[in-house]
């Protein structure tokens, strides 16, 4: 099971800056002609072809688009989308795990936090103990690393592992949840800092295939992301897709436990924040054992609303 619920958080002031320098490699050291397979076995680390979009000339006058729902059979126009995807180089996919608190949200765009939750593997399919307990759990870790104050106001709903690399929301649609989920305080939410986090954990145990891969949002450039509208019965949305652009630093932690919450960024109204987006995807993992289980997942977004001094503090 994979599920998505916007939230929001109030905040007051900034958090933590720290990170890291890049790790320096030595890869004239590695088999000549296989460095990259090279560096990830001697690291304990894997390797992956992303998919990623490929531009088509038609963009420049159509917009790239997604239908999510059922087509008339005498409608004119039956695509479904116009989105090409093609995969990228085998690039490395580095594992975090024993350096989980070298990243974190402002510096790379992601972070891993160890949280257990009094939630059983059965108790997530009862949405109203996931609002009640778990989220619960989420608010309180929200305070604890970002100062803030949290309110949940969404339903949970079923997503599968997406394998495209992708954000969730563009910044429009960003906007375009806070009007219509918070539609009475939404001028004055917009007028600060607005950051839109997702928080994402396993709920049956240790992942064994399809882990998540995240990108350090430093070493892919706003211009290779592309908008595209996600067309609903009931609401317009719009994703942003990623295309390859050579130097993306990919991470994800092999075997993930219950309690190991990976937490990253979708938007960050912040210019001045190192990173304001993390791109992800979902891969299949080489080292899964022979027969693996399904990947049961939960994943949640808050909005964050960061307030200067001169604006107060919502009530």
């Amino acid at each position: 099971m994979e599920a998505t619920t916007p939230a929001t958080v109030t905040l007051n002031g900034d958090h933590d800056r720290k990170g890291r320098g890049n790790e320096l490699i030595d890869i004239e050291s590695l088999t000549p002609g296989n460095h990259i397979n090279g560096y990830a076995n001697s690291c304990r680390n894997t390797t992956n072809t992303f998919q990623y979009l490929e531009w088509q000339k038609l963009y420049e006058t159509e917009k790239p688009f997604q239908i999510l729902l059922d087509i008339v059979d005498d409608a004119p126009e039956q695509r479904r989308h116009n989105l090409v995807f093609h995969d990228g180089p085998l690039e490395v996919v580095h594992d975090v795990r024993g350096r989980e608190s070298d990243h974190n949200l402002d510096k790379n765009g992601f972070t891993y936090i160890k949280r257990a939750s009094k939630m059983e593997p059965g108790d997530f399919i009862d949405l109203d103990k996931v609002e009640k307990v778990f989220l619960s759990e989420l608010e309180a870790m929200l305070k604890e690393i970002m100062d803030g104050a949290v309110d949940f106001n969404d339903k949970l709903s079923p997503l599968g592992p997406a394998t495209q690399v992708h954000l969730d929301q563009s910044p429009k649609s960003v906007v375009q949840r806070v009007l219509q989920f918070l539609p009475e305080q939404a001028g004055h939410l917009l007028r600060g800092r607005v950051q839109l986090i997702n928080m994402w954990r396993p709920i049956n145990g240790a992942v064994e295939d399809w882990p998540l891969a995240v990108c350090d949002a430093t070493t892919l450039p706003e211009d290779r992301l592309v908008e595209c509208d996600r067309i609903r019965r009931a609401f317009l949305g719009c994703t942003m897709y990623v295309m390859y652009t050579e130097g993306i630093k990919w991470h994800y932690m092999s075997r993930p436990e219950n309690e190991d919450m990976l937490v990253f960024k979708t938007f960050d109204s912040d210019n001045n924040a190192p990173a304001r987006y993390c791109v992800h995807g979902a891969f299949p993992w080489k080292d899964a054992p022979e027969s693996p289980k399904n990947r049961e997942s939960i994943e949640v977004r808050a909005l964050v609303f960061t307030y200067p001094e001169s604006l107060g503090e919502r009530k």
